[in-house]
């Protein structure tokens, strides 16, 4: 109780996310086991950081779900949308990403951190950097690249 409570008090988020952000932490606390003259500082700090990246998450898909409630009523626009994309593949095509690179890129793209990327394609967090450091580099030189031709 005292944990849910000093998490609620500093993250202001649902009380569900307090929940789970709490649950996160015991977990993490049976899995690192800390010192026991500092574990309810652990706890809380732990929880605290688990509640606000819940948080976030929840608010960038709730923004993700109000788009598609609105849909575009101009078919011109949908039409620039899908042109834009077109546009987008292309590019990426030019650059001769590999498969891997592009879909970290997209997932970068989407606003997925390097380690939330690592989680999702099961690479570790070396790879992830070392393979959108190659895909930026690659995207640069098709840049520059398409900036002399003109």
């Amino acid at each position: 109780m005292p944990l849910l409570s000093a998490v609620a008090a500093t993250v202001r988020t649902s009380p569900v996310r307090v929940e789970d952000a709490c649950a996160f932490a015991w977990l993490q606390l049976l899995r690192y086991r800390p010192s026991r003259q500092g574990a309810f500082g652990w706890l809380c700090k732990t929880a605290i950081r688990e509640a606000i990246k819940l948080d976030r998450r929840a608010r960038r898909l709730v923004e993700l779900d109000r788009l598609g409630e609105h849909p575009v009523k101009d078919p011109r626009h949908e039409l620039e949308r899908r042109l834009e994309l077109l546009a987008a593949i292309q590019k990426l095509a030019e650059a001769g990403l590999r498969p891997r690179e592009r879909r970290l890129i997209a997932l970068r793209g989407l606003g997925y951190s390097r380690r939330q990327m690592a989680e999702l394609t099961g690479d570790s967090c070396r790879t992830v950097d070392r393979q959108l450091g190659r895909a930026q580099r690659k995207l640069a030189l098709a840049r520059h690249a398409h900036g002399a031709e003109r």
